[in-house]
């Protein structure tokens, strides 16, 4: 067999890997979209969207709470702008979360696309671009990390110093900024500042890397050494340093705990546009031999992740979210009565509500800028009924904490006394009180001082 057959046969080899990839996530994502729980953020934004929705206060004080939902106050502080949050309080409650998931399918991708397809074009990013790289950057922060290179660079590099999208993203910006301070009184960057306070680890951030080792570091290796090669050529003026910052500005998040693999969506968008835009580079012989061959085995590579699992997520979604929805029968709750979950789209799900968002206050209270007593005051609450876990965390011996843990050692010992587990399915566990008239009080065996 001739070289130039293999190589063709790989490359095609290649593309098939990456049309069956795509097939299989968008499929989990179509087939899944109503059935699949809420995840984490989703709770978070759609909990935001119900406040505005009801003509509730979005901006609260955690330390006195609100009494919106009867006894038991949520506590909480607004962890993302509330520009998305607001779009779907205008979606009806009962359709929002389908809506927002349709939405982020059809046009995430679109509008970074657009905006990257006009960089591209025109070797430069106008005024519009800058609006709309601004825009996204509002709505998802890291795009802010592709929107430094792409607006930076040209006016530090550029042949033609072109301010034009920059300015229009400052401005944009500076509109924006100033619309959430007079609505919100001030309140949205202290919200955002605590909400986002978690401390950073590089150990962090290997473990990160070496998470998604397999799938992503090869062949954004690949885009940094084919931008790297060409950048002298003037369709990388813009493409190669808005990959550089994304890359940057990842590694930098990546540090940070609760990041997680969706910080990767900005390389991989820019990675994309500089391998469509720019031509390839010169190779020498055997990289030539190599590069259709490493293609096709990464491309495999991802094709057989990205089917697994998007086969097992189809098959737990349903059973999962049939478990969420009986979990407040299971637990006894009436009206007033909330049942937990350490992830906020879980809980969401559960009540129409949160209680107050445990990742974030886990990490206050470690710092001594959330009174830990508070919150267990309100676990002590009879109207707390039970708790959905996504792991083993509460039936763990006290001295583990896994990486994962969402719940601060105090809490997780509160919890694991006052409750026992009735029912598990497709990897969730429902726990409810064991008394069900009363709490056992041991938060005051537990609780440690507050600030």
């Amino acid at each position: 067999m001739t070289p130039n057959r293999i190589d063709r046969i790989a490359w095609g080899v290649a593309a098939a890997a990456v049309a069956v990839a795509v097939v299989a996530v968008l499929a989990f994502a179509v087939v899944t979209i109503a059935s699949r729980p809420l995840e984490y953020v989703e709770g978070e934004v759609l909990f935001d969207a119900s406040r505005l929705r009801d003509h509730l206060r979005l901006y609260i004080d955690p330390l006195r709470g609100a009494f919106d939902y009867g006894p038991l106050p949520s506590r909480y502080y607004v962890a993302y702008t509330p520009l998305w949050a607001w779009l779907l309080s205008h979606v009806p409650a009962g359709a929002a979360a389908v809506v927002a998931r349709a939405v982020d399918l059809g046009l995430w991708y679109g509008l970074l696309g657009f905006v990257a397809w006009r960089a591209a074009r025109d070797r430069r990013v106008d005024a519009l671009g800058g609006v709309l790289f601004a825009l996204a950057a509002w709505i998802k922060p890291n795009v802010v990390g592709m929107a430094l290179g792409a607006l930076v660079w040209p006016i530090v590099r550029g042949p033609r110093r072109d301010a034009r999208g920059l300015v229009g993203a400052a401005v944009t910006s500076a509109l924006v900024a100033l619309t959430l301070q007079i609505a919100t009184a001030g309140a949205w960057l202290p919200h955002l500042i605590r909400s986002t306070h978690q401390p950073q680890s590089v150990l962090h951030l290997l473990g990160q890397l070496r998470a998604v080792a397999a799938s992503l570091i090869a062949p954004l290796g690949c885009a940094v050494y084919w931008g790297a090669r060409s950048r002298r050529d003037s369709e990388a003026a813009i493409a190669f340093p808005a990959l550089l910052s994304s890359l940057a500005w990842t590694l930098f998040s990546l540090t940070k705990f609760g990041t997680a693999d969706n910080h990767w969506m900005e390389p991989c968008v820019a990675a994309v546009i500089l391998l469509a835009r720019v031509p390839p580079p010169e190779l020498g012989p055997v990289a030539r031999r190599a590069w259709p061959l490493a293609a096709a085995a990464q491309a495999c590579t991802l094709a057989a992740v990205s089917v697994h699992s998007s086969i097992v997520g189809a098959r737990l979604a349903p059973r999962q979210s049939a478990l969420i929805a009986r979990a407040r029968e299971i637990c006894g709750a009436g009206p007033g009565d909330i049942v937990l979950a350490p992830d906020l789209g879980i809980e969401f799900m559960i009540n129409g509500r949160i209680l107050t968002t445990p990742f974030q206050m886990t990490y206050l209270a470690r710092a001594g800028q959330y009174p830990l007593s508070l919150w267990m005051s309100d676990l002590e609450s009879v109207h707390v009924r039970g708790i959905v876990m996504e792991n083993d965390v509460l039936e763990r011996p006290p001295g583990e904490a896994p990486s994962y843990d969402r719940l601060d050692p105090p809490v997780r010992a509160l919890l694991a006394r006052e409750l026992v587990r009735v029912e598990s399915a497709a990897g969730l566990r429902v726990y409810r009180r064991r008394d069900p008239a009363k709490p056992r009080g041991y938060a005051s065996l537990v609780r440690g001082p507050g600030p």
